[in-house]
Order: structure tokens, then sequence, then C-alpha cells
């Protein structure tokens, strides 16, 4: 969904809506890349980490 990034956006009524946000800018702060990508089987979501070494 669109709202993913989107700070405290939640669609869990104990949710902050923070936490892929903090986690997308701390991977950039370091030069890497956050994605969040359909699952192939049609089931979940993948997350996609890349960092500089």
């Amino acid at each position: 969904p669109d709202n993913l990034f989107v700070p405290f956006y939640s669609t869990k009524a104990q949710g902050a809506g923070i936490g892929l946000v903090i986690s997308r800018e701390l991977i950039r702060n370091q030069g890497g890349q956050l994605q969040l990508l359909d699952n192939p089987n049609g089931q979940g979501t993948q997350v996609s980490i890349a960092l500089p070494i």
C-alpha cells in the first residue's frame, strides 16, 4: 500500500506508524536502500535491504 512509509499512519489500534519510517531513514543514512515487494507466491511481503560495503 501507498501508506507504508507515511509517518504515524497505522492500521493497528496500538500501532505508532513509525517503524518502517525509522528503519528506512537509518538505512538511507548509511547509503543503503529498503524496499518492500509483493511476495511472488501472492502471500505477504518481501523486504529487501541493501547496504554498501
